[in-house]
């Protein structure tokens, strides 16, 4: 805590050792900025002064404005990291002509409302190399989710489609009469969200309609005709009247197909599985492929 007020100052009191010792003090009030847990007392309208009841990582330079309206906080100072940020402790706003972000590359302003539901908080604009503004959105992660570039050109590119995916694999366990879901561990296009699940094979995109579609195949058990069944599942549960079924002689590989378009609420999940008649199939890959409509 460095504040000090030396008040009045009375000549015929006041010796010279005490003096220096009030000028000493107020000297280190006066070059910290008045910095304590609390506004400093002798607060005056117009006056500046640092806040550190947050501790190193958390200092907030105030504005004291009058009686009625008090401190305004005006950037908050993380001593630790070095980060400087413009406060909005009390809702304020920092306001210009022009509002300059510069950098030698990549200069950025970010946008985070953080009572926005989960993975709905953060944008993003940036100038980058070529000289195009891009505007992104991320998740809480700060995986970037879709983006729009504005070229020089005048031209607009959005990218990645927001919830689009193309991933190959297709493992699945081959349980017979069970819905076996099927893995897509590689990707090859897209999900910069992390749409897919690739350990669990389920597909949560973003609120909106998509196309969904999934290439897999099994091959027959050696000792006999092998048949099985391609469906897909919404949270858990399959999709009524929807399904693709083949079947083969012994070492037969069965390919399927089957597509369809689904309306997700930004939670739901769906999951492609393969479901084995009778001896257990062997899986032989496949594809999985999601697009918004």
């Amino acid at each position: 805590m460095s504040q000090f007020d030396f008040g009045t100052i009375d000549p015929f009191v006041v010796d010279g050792v005490q003096l220096a010792d009030m000028l000493n003090n107020w000297r280190t009030a006066m070059i910290s900025w008045h910095r304590g847990p609390t506004r400093p007392p002798y607060v005056v309208p117009g006056m500046m002064w640092i806040n550190d009841a947050a501790g190193p990582t958390g200092w907030i330079v105030n504005v004291y404005l009058s009686p009625t309206i008090g401190d305004v906080a005006i950037f908050t100072y993380n001593t630790t990291t070095g980060a400087v940020s413009i406060s909005a402790a009390t809702g304020g706003s920092f306001s210009a002509a022009i509002l300059l972000a510069q950098a030698a590359a990549n200069p950025s302003v970010q946008w985070n409302a953080t009572g926005n539901p989960i993975d709905a908080k953060n944008w993003r604009m940036t100038q980058n190399g070529t000289g195009a503004l891009v505007l992104s959105s991320f998740n809480d992660a700060g995986v970037l989710q879709q983006s729009i570039t504005f070229n020089r050109d005048g031209s607009i590119t959005r990218s990645p489609s927001l919830g689009a995916v193309v991933a190959g694999g297709g493992n699945s366990s081959n349980s017979v009469g069970v819905d076996n879901p099927i893995t897509f561990p590689t990707v090859i296009y897209g999900n910069s969200g992390g749409w897919l699940n690739l350990t669990n094979g389920r597909y949560t995109p973003p609120a909106g309609r998509y196309s969904v579609q999934c290439t897999n195949g099994m091959q027959a058990p050696s000792g006999g005709n092998g048949t099985w069944t391609l469906v897909v599942r919404k949270n858990g549960v399959r999709v009524p009247l929807v399904g693709a079924n083949g079947s083969g002689s012994a070492s037969f590989s069965i390919n399927l197909t089957m597509g369809i378009w689904v309306d997700a609420n930004g939670t739901d999940y769906f999951e492609f599985c393969a479901n084995p008649a009778a001896l257990p199939m062997s899986p032989q890959g496949g594809m999985f492929t999601a697009f918004p409509i």
